[in-house]
């Protein structure tokens, strides 16, 4: 990845791998984060799976201060049966 201090913004590429220590992951072949503004943006293919379920779609915006990420479409979610979905926040987009 490619770290711009004065920008405060950091390129990550080839295969990105996003790990939450809740068993879930999100993959993608680059992220765009800017520190200073708390957001990430990325344009293409993302897989994710989780205890929850199965996530596919066409690129994200994630925003730290407002708690909320968006996937973009076309977008897939498989929720498992009986799965815990003790998740904040809304699906959109």
């Amino acid at each position: 990845g490619t770290y711009d201090q004065g920008a405060q913004t950091l390129k990550l590429e080839e295969d990105v791998m996003i790990y939450h220590d809740q068993g879930y992951s999100l993959k993608m072949a680059a992220l765009d984060i800017d520190l200073r503004a708390n957001t990430a943006h990325y344009d293409g293919t993302i897989e994710g799976q989780g205890p929850a379920g199965l996530l596919s779609a066409e690129g994200v915006n994630a925003d730290s201060k407002a708690q909320k990420i968006i996937f973009k479409g076309p977008a897939k979610l498989v929720i498992f049966t009986g799965a815990d979905l003790n998740l904040e926040g809304s699906i959109s987009e």
